[in-house]
């Protein structure tokens, strides 16, 4: 009986989600960052608050469920069209829609890596 407990235990503790989860999916703006968890937590850093890099901004999340150091290295991009888009939306005021090129790291404390990239790209049946 005391096995059954034990294994049925353990197999609670296996299901039960980790703390804060992981990151699923980052979008980038401007101005700030907002990190995605598993759990549906969201974690959001400011440029502002954050240390410049040479190719971009570098910070950590450490009122995030998972503390988390990140990195953020901006591209120039070089599709005509995004200029001319970008060029539109600032016109307009409203150039926050167009987000970023740009690959984001992340480090866990525990140094797990995760990387994006924003835009997200699309996958193969994505519209």
């Amino acid at each position: 009986m005391r096995v059954l407990a034990c294994l049925t235990l353990a197999a609670l503790a296996a299901c039960a989600p980790q703390q804060g989860g992981q990151p699923e999916a980052v979008k980038l703006t401007r101005d700030s960052l907002t990190v995605t968890l598993s759990g549906g937590a969201r974690c959001t850093a400011s440029r502002a608050a954050a240390t410049p890099t040479q190719m971009g901004w570098a910070g950590r999340l450490d009122d995030c469920h998972l503390p988390l150091a990140y990195e953020v290295r901006l591209q120039e991009g070089t599709n005509p069209l995004r200029f001319i888009v970008l060029e539109l939306f600032e016109s307009l005021g409203q150039a926050q829609v167009v987000a970023p090129l740009a690959e984001v790291e992340l480090v866990s404390d525990s140094g797990r890596r995760y990387a994006f990239r924003s835009p997200p790209r699309l996958g193969p049946g994505d519209d």
